[in-house]
């Protein structure tokens, strides 16, 4: 299964056999973005319903592997606007969203709680999810 984040900064994110994000590379040219993983693209983009189970999912993992590897402050997700999949020899999912830094660094316990930080615009964001098929 594979993970890319894009924002400003670029990154490439994968996650082992049970889904946990296991690695993180910068990506600091289109060259490096041309160099991951090719796939056959077959289907179609399918528009997902955004509170599907697996968009919430892939959502969460990628926004906590963000606030992990990026910046002090936690960021919040404020919506998700659209989420659609493609079918390949797996899955690919595009899942557009707002994120938005809060007042609490990412390492206080109540940073699910926090309030978002008023100086702070928020920050639109695609995940892109590859799965890979069996």
């Amino acid at each position: 299964m594979k993970l890319i984040i894009f924002t400003c900064l670029f990154a490439a994110v994968w996650t082992n056999e049970s889904g946990q994000i296991s690695e993180t590379t910068l990506i600091e040219s289109e060259d490096d973005f041309r160099q991951a993983p090719a796939k056959n693209l077959f289907g179609p983009w399918v528009t997902v319903p955004v509170d599907d189970p697996i968009i919430q999912k892939y959502t969460e993992q990628a926004l906590e592997r963000q606030n992990k590897e990026f910046g002090d402050r936690y960021k919040r997700l404020v919506s998700i606007n659209q989420a659609k999949r493609q079918t390949l020899s797996g899955y690919r999912f595009e899942i557009e969203m707002i994120i938005r830094e809060t007042d609490c660094n990412k390492n206080d316990p109540k940073k699910h709680q926090c309030q978002f930080n008023s100086a702070r615009a928020p920050e639109p964001v695609v995940f892109d999810v590859w799965v890979k098929g069996d």
